[in-house]
């Protein structure tokens, strides 16, 4: 089951809705395209759970950053030149690395240089917001109400070109490929994982 930034019910009490009505597969929509849209621009994975990803290191680079934040736990860190990643690869943590577990940076720390170059560096691990959509809600309840706001806001002007807000006004930004209202494009900003600059 996908896990989502918020929930039809939260939607359905900011706007006032007693109770479910035919309006809710557009409001179940809504939810699942803001979540998408918000994860994207924060360029985060919102469901917790064991992923694996593929990293350039630059050379000396000492911070990779993980885009399943927080982390739970890492099973592997493996860098290999010829992308094949064997286990024999596999780096030991706090000899060779250490993370920045429960943080919402998703920082893996190599403290030894490693080689450099294209799709060199492969690292297992479990991290997300939230392993279901309660979960991630209780853990980033400011992520969940930007959302509820959002998904709100897309509701009452869904039959409307309006380049403004219907329930508050707020001018509705551009935030790199997405439109969000300013406050919801300030807390995608907060919680946007930074990717390490070379």
């Amino acid at each position: 089951m996908a896990v989502y930034l918020t929930t039809a019910d939260r939607v359905r009490t900011a706007l006032k809705i007693a109770s479910a009505t035919e309006t809710d597969a557009i409001i179940d929509q809504l939810v699942a395209d803001v979540s998408a849209e918000m994860a994207s621009a924060m360029d985060r994975y919102v469901e917790e759970r064991s992923r694996t990803e593929i990293f350039d290191l630059a050379d000396r680079q000492e911070i990779v950053i993980l885009h399943g934040a927080p982390i739970v736990s890492i099973a592997s860190v493996r860098p290999d030149t010829d992308r094949a990643f064997p286990a024999s690869a596999t780096l030991v943590e706090n000899d060779d690395w250490t993370a920045d577990y429960g943080g919402d940076s998703g920082s893996l720390y190599l403290l030894v240089h490693q080689i450099a170059g294209r799709r060199v560096l492969q690292v297992t691990y479990t991290g997300g917001l939230g392993s279901n959509t309660a979960a991630a809600i209780a853990a980033y309840p400011e992520i969940a109400s930007a959302a509820t706001a959002e998904v709100s806001n897309r509701f009452q002007r869904r039959d409307s070109m309006s380049v403004r807000s219907v329930s508050s006004g707020q001018d509705v930004v551009s935030y790199g490929k997405y439109d969000f209202l300013s406050t919801t494009a300030r807390v995608v900003r907060k919680f946007t994982v930074e990717d390490y600059a070379a």
